[in-house]
C-alpha cells in the first residue's frame, strides 16, 4: 500500500504540474461510466474511471486516480493525447485483475491518425493478462474500438501444471489473425519437454501438426512429421519432387571382376520358388516393413542388369558356337548326299 500511495501522489503532482504548464486548475471530475471509453476491455462498472480535460486544465477522479493528459477521458493509469479528437500519443496500462478478467499490462504509442498505432504488450495468446507472453500488436483501422490486433507473440514457456511443460514459440500473425505461423520449441508430441525446433501453421481450423520439425541433439529433419525415430537425417511424410537427386553409394562393377561367379540357373530357379523373389534382392514383406535405400537398390539392381548380361554374353557365345556346329552338320550332309552311290 505504500508503494501505491507513493504512485497516486506521483501521478496527482504531475497532474498538477501539466495543470501549471497548461494555465489551468485541478478539479474534480464527475463520475464517468462504462460508455465513456472507446474500449470496453479497459472498463470495470465497480471502478469506473473520470479522467477528464477542459480547455486549459486537468481534472482527475480520486477513485482510482488515473491521470489523462490532452484527453477527456484517460483509458489506462497515465494516458497522453493530443485532443479528444486527434487521438492519443502513448497510453502506459500496468493490467489488474477485474472480477474474472486479467487485464494486460501494455504501452501504446499512436500516429496522428488515431486509427494507427503500435503496442507492445504483456499478455497471453488471447489477448488477456493469464501468462507473461509479449505480443507485438497494430491497431485495426476497420474497428471503431481501436483494438490492436497481434503481428507477432512469443510465448515464453514453462511449467502450466505438475505434469506437462508449455512450449516457447513466436508467432507471426497475417492481417488476418485467424492465419499465422509459429516457430516452437517443443519435442515430438507438441510440449516444452525438450529442445526440438518446430514450424506450424495456423489455420482457422487450428494450430496444424509441424510443417518441419528439427529433432534434438541428432539434427534430424521432419517434414510433414514430427516423427523422426528412424534414424534418418530427414523424414518426410508426402511425396517428393526434384529436377535431380544424387546419392553417394557403392556401385555393382565388382560382378565384371575375374573372380566373380554367377550362381547356376538352376539354383536361382530353385530360390525364386522357395522365397518368392530374387537372391540378393529384399522380400516383399521387408520393404514394407522397412523401406528400401535408394543408393543400395540401385546397386543391386544393376548387380542383376550386370549378371543377365555376363549371361547372355555367355548365351551368345554358346549359340554362336551351336551355329559353326549346324554349319558344319549341314556341309557334311550335303558331302554324303551328293557323293555318287556304287552300283
Amino acid at each position: 500500500m505504500c508503494h501505491i500511495n507513493r504512485l497516486q501522489t506521483c501521478i496527482l503532482s504531475l497532474g498538477i504540474l501539466c495543470a501549471a504548464l497548461l494555465g489551468g486548475s485541478i478539479s474534480q471530475a464527475a463520475a464517468a461510466t462504462p460508455q465513456d471509453s472507446a474500449t470496453r476491455e479497459y472498463v470495470d462498472s465497480a471502478n469506473p474511471f473520470a479522467w477528464e480535460q477542459g480547455y486549459g486544465e486537468v481534472t482527475l477522479k480520486r477513485l482510482n486516480d488515473w491521470l489523462g493528459i490532452g484527453v477527456q477521458v484517460p483509458l489506462a493509469p497515465f494516458h497522453v493525447g493530443l485532443s479528444s479528437w486527434d487521438g492519443m500519443i502513448a497510453r502506459f496500462s500496468p493490467g489488474g485483475v477485474f472480477g474474472d478478467y486479467w487485464q494486460r499490462s501494455f504501452i501504446r504509442i499512436d500516429n496522428q491518425n488515431p486509427f494507427f498505432g503500435w503496442e507492445l504488450s504483456l499478455q497471453d495468446e488471447n489477448g488477456t493478462g493469464v501468462s507473461n507472453g509479449f505480443a507485438l500488436c497494430a491497431t485495426d483501422p476497420s474497428r471503431e474500438d481501436g483494438l490492436a490486433k497481434p503481428r507477432l507473440f512469443i510465448n515464453p514457456g514453462g511449467a502450466l501444471d505438475g505434469k506437462n511443460t508449455a512450449r516457447s514459440y513466436m508467432t507471426l500473425y497475417n492481417q488476418n489473425v485467424s492465419y499465422a505461423w509459429q516457430l516452437s520449441i517443443e519435442d515430438p508430441e507438441g510440449k516444452g519437454t525438450l529442445n526440438g525446433f518446430a514450424v506450424r501453421e495456423q489455420t482457422p481450423d487450428g494450430l496444424q501438426k509441424p510443417a518441419i520439425y528439427v529433432a534434438p541433439a541428432t539434427g534430424a529433419v521432419g517434414i510433414g512429421t514430427s516423427d523422426t525415430s528412424s534414424g534418418a537425417k530427414l523424414t518426410v511424410n508426402g511425396r517428393i519432387r526434384a529436377e535431380a537427386i544424387v546419392v553417394d553409394t557403392k556401385w555393382a562393377d565388382y560382378v565384371f571382376a575375374n573372380t566373380y561367379s554367377l550362381m547356376p540357373l538352376s539354383n536361382v530357379e530353385e530360390l525364386i520358388k522357395k522365397e518368392k523373389h530374387l537372391p540378393g534382392v529384399p522380400s516383399a514383406e521387408e520393404v514394407a516393413a522397412g523401406g528400401i535405400s535408394i543408393g543400395e537398390m540401385q546397386t543391386t539392381l544393376l548387380a542383376k542388369v550386370e549378371e543377365l548380361t555376363l549371361r547372355l554374353i555367355e548365351q551368345d557365345k554358346r549359340v554362336a558356337e551351336q551355329e559353326l556346329r549346324i554349319q558344319k552338320l549341314e556341309s557334311d550332309n550335303f558331302r554324303l548326299r551328293t557323293v555318287p552311290r556304287n552300283r
